[in-house]
């Protein structure tokens, strides 16, 4: 025991072994509190205090008697965090979703918790349909907004004084209300409200100073500084286009009709006799060959001037060639007649007289002809159940048969369209033969002997069903020095290009552009030679079975087009012409042909654009 009492005794605090110990904390930040390292001590030693439970004894901010703040921190020892901040915000229950409390109910906070915000205006927390941003709603008894106002006392809308009972008001005689009070209306349009024949017109701004405006229109009495109260100018940067003016066939839509450049009335009908029913097959050179339901074919020099008839087959032609194929600088013409399995070849000059030499063979032999000097393409596509068999033939003293490229399988009609055009520039041209039933081009480039298409240079494929190669033509579209092949598919109602040269296995999505038309777009096309000076050739392209018939030109076009972005859009007379059937370009224009014009007495246009 007495061991006991020397340990636990003050003598050396105090000297007084019989003193009461006391529990002394550190207090090391000097806030008065002390944390958890303590002792037992008659007196205060130095740097402790008797009070404890600092949780933080570095900081004098932090004790049991500190002030929470919204800090993230425990300032006053409590072991919570940010309660009931000094610092802190009111936040107010929001009982129905609208954004906005009311003071009814609220909590302290550093942060709004879910279901509280910070604004306490809402006087009905139950409808979210209510609250200070809401619309006054006439006639419901309710204090929409919040504004302490209901219905009429806070209305909705605006009346005008309509004191002369024309239908418009007067701007500076108001009454708010729910509905329109006795003698008033919803516009503000009066001039004059003591004449009923004085009130506000539309006036456009008019730019170009041509008698027509454009944009929103300007309400008022008299007429601004610049404006008219003619509305439908299509440019009002240009004072040529206006819907006074005069269609040309320039490629904008001068007269403001929507339509895209010109009609068929602004070009020039070529000049025949009645009954041949021109217009379904078209072929250029130096002049423009055309024939339809009957044996004869119209060649004409120039398009001012009286058609040539020719009658080189006993039968109605499925194909026409046009140009110089023995090097003499005039046009000759071939003829290809599938009814009769034959082909004829004509030279210049196409005066009327023809003396033909001919060649027959099987398989609709003359369903499409092609030719480049010495030497004439002809396609029997029915050839072995419609496999198709293309025919090239030498032609310096008579036509004879010199080799044949057959189809992939039976039912292709390889050879349902031919082309003859150079796609790489080494002045040679390739031979393109489209087998549509097969969606398939094929490029074959130089020497031509016995031989199955699959051997070509290049196979374009097409998408199923699309006819892809159902008609072809050449020309410059990229501007990049090179004729580009452009093929139709009338299945898809579109045509594709593809930019030369083409070697291997080419996807249609691999094309230059596309073009989309309506029903049956692509069963013709054509391309002009830079008609309007940018180095690119335009694509036309003809929908024979749209309406009356359709054809559109497009200028230099790349990637995905469709009608709406033709630079030309010309449509047929009537119902059942077939515009677009045949189709040529020629003489810097586009020459169109509607078989079923007129009765079935055809008709040849020409546009230059």
């Amino acid at each position: 025991m007495w061991l006991a009492l020397l340990w636990f005794g003050c003598a050396g605090e105090s000297g007084d072994t019989g003193c009461e110990l006391i529990n002394w904390w550190l207090d090391a930040d000097g806030d008065g509190f002390g944390g958890s390292a303590g002792k037992l001590a008659c007196a205060q030693p130095t740097g402790f205090v008797e009070a404890s439970g600092d949780c933080d004894d570095q900081d004098a901010s932090v004790n049991p008697y500190g002030a929470e703040i919204c800090n993230g921190a425990n300032d006053d020892c409590d072991w919570m965090t940010d309660e009931l901040p000094r610092d802190g915000r009111r936040f107010y229950k929001d009982g129905d979703g609208d954004g906005y409390g009311t003071d009814a109910s609220w909590q302290l906070a550093c942060e709004a918790a879910s279901g509280f915000v910070t604004d306490a205006r809402d006087c009905n927390d139950q409808d979210a349909e209510v609250h200070p941003d809401a619309s006054e709603i006439c006639d419901n008894g309710e204090d929409d907004d919040c504004d302490g106002l209901v219905d009429d006392e806070d209305p909705a809308h605006t009346w005008y004084a309509d004191n002369d009972g024309d239908g418009l008001g007067d701007p500076y005689a108001t009454a708010l209300a729910c509905s329109a009070p006795s003698g008033h209306v919803a516009n503000n349009d009066d001039c004059d409200d003591d004449d009923p024949l004085a009130f506000t017109v539309a006036w456009y701004a008019d730019a170009d100073a041509d008698g027509y405006g454009a944009g929103t229109a300007l309400l008022a009495c008299a007429a601004p500084s610049g404006h008219v109260d003619q509305a439908g100018d299509c440019d009002d940067a240009d004072e040529a286009r206006h819907p006074e003016a005069l269609e040309t066939c320039d490629g904008l839509d001068s007269d403001c009709d929507g339509a895209d450049g010109c009609t068929l009335e602004d070009g020039t009908t070529l000049l025949t006799d009645p009954g041949l029913g021109l217009g379904g097959l078209l072929a250029a050179g130096e002049g423009l060959a055309a024939a339809g339901a009957t044996a004869e074919v119209v060649v004409w020099g120039a398009p001012d001037e009286p058609g040539a008839v020719l009658e080189i087959s006993a039968e109605a032609p499925s194909a026409l060639w046009l140009g110089d194929l023995d090097g003499d600088g005039v046009d000759d013409l071939i003829v290809g007649s599938a009814t009769t399995g034959a082909i004829a070849w004509t030279t210049g000059p196409l005066t009327g007289a023809a003396t033909p030499q001919s060649w027959s063979g099987d398989g609709e032999l003359g369903t499409a002809v092609h030719a480049r000097m010495g030497f004439l393409v002809a396609s029997a596509p029915a050839w072995d159940e419609g496999r198709g068999r293309i025919h090239v033939l030498g032609t310096e003293d008579a036509l004879e048969d010199g080799a044949t490229l057959d189809g992939e399988a039976r039912g292709d009609r390889a050879g349902s369209a031919l082309l003859t055009a150079d796609l790489d520039g080494d002045g040679q041209d390739e031979l393109v033969v489209g087998a549509g039933e097969r969606h398939t081009l094929y490029v074959w480039d130089g020497p031509i002997g016995a031989a199955r298409l699959t051997d070509a240079e290049a196979v374009v494929i097409g998408e199923l069903g699309s006819e892809l190669g159902a008609s072809l033509a050449a020309g410059d579209v990229d501007g990049d020095g090179l004729a580009d092949a452009v093929a139709g598919g009338p299945g898809a109602d579109a045509a594709w290009v593809f930019s030369a040269p083409l070697s291997g296995e080419v996807a249609a999505d691999q094309a230059w552009a596309v073009l989309g038309g309506s029903l049956s777009a692509g069963a013709s096309v054509a391309v002009l030679d830079d008609a309007d000076g940018d180095g690119r050739g335009e694509v036309a392209m003809g929908a024979p079975d749209a309406d009356g018939g359709e054809a559109w030109v497009w200028l230099g076009p790349e990637g995905q087009l469709d009608q709406d972005g033709a630079w030309l859009r010309l449509h047929g007379d009537a119902e059942g012409d077939g515009l677009g059937t045949g189709l040529a370009t020629w003489a810097g224009g586009v020459a169109l042909g509607a078989p079923e014009a007129w009765g079935g007495d055809g008709e040849v246009t020409w546009i230059a654009p």
